[in-house]
């Protein structure tokens, strides 16, 4: 007698093995790719932080170095002063006066930029971990250019420590408040010092400016995607 094979039914087994597996692959890919987006949340949310951070800090630097580019201003300003000893009751357009002109330029902010979320970032591989090219772009660009800051940074402590030597020269030191003797306003080596700390001030306000406006665009990027 000829044995009937159950095709039916080793069909129906096969088809449900076979669906078993794609279903447990599935299953799989589901849980790494929603393993790797909580990863990418965790360190886009660590990004989002680092950059408000940032942005005060560039807010900040730049402020300063305003104040330093509009205290060289004023002080550049003002006529020669030889025939007195000090200089009197001369107030700049906002009421700073040469002694609150000289404190303002003595002092000086490095830029500086916050790395841990992108040391992080980069260490488990950008394209790893972040699954859109514009946002991994975007920030590459950010960091790459906050990484470049020996232009704005390098000669902010040695142009101050040159200006204080100057001033040392007539006993004046810009801290202590004391009366500005008229001579330094009419020595050419303190109004060259002046004039460097004013323009190396402005690119450093305009720095910090940029990267500020860097900072929030990715910012805001950065938070549209984690919706």
């Amino acid at each position: 007698m000829t044995r009937q094979v159950p095709w039916l039914r080793i069909l129906a087994e096969g088809f449900a093995i076979l669906v078993s597996i794609l279903l447990a692959f599935g299953i799989q890919a589901w849980w790494e790719d929603r393993q790797e987006r909580t990863v990418e949340a965790a360190l886009l949310t660590g990004l989002v932080e680092d950059l408000r951070r940032d942005s005060a800090d560039y807010a900040g630097f730049a402020a300063v170095h305003r104040e330093r580019v509009a205290g060289a201003e004023f002080l550049l300003s003002l006529p020669d002063q030889d025939a007195r000893p000090e200089l009197g009751a001369e107030v700049s357009a906002e009421g700073m006066t040469p002694g609150e002109a000289f404190q303002r330029i003595a002092r000086f902010a490095r830029l500086e930029t916050v790395r841990v979320s992108y040391d992080q970032i980069t260490a488990a591989g950008m394209s790893q971990v972040i699954g859109d090219p514009e946002l991994r772009r975007m920030i590459a660009q950010y960091y790459g250019e906050a990484a470049n800051r020996a232009d704005v940074n390098d000669f902010q402590g040695s142009l101050s420590d040159r200006l204080d030597l100057s001033l040392r020269e007539y006993g004046y030191i810009a801290s202590d408040g004391d009366p500005v003797p008229a001579a330094l306003i009419s020595d050419r080596v303190v109004r060259a010092d002046i004039r460097r700390i004013r323009e190396a001030s402005m690119r450093a306000a305009a720095s910090g400016t940029s990267m500020l406006q860097r900072a929030t665009n990715l910012m805001a990027v950065t938070r549209r995607h984690l919706r």
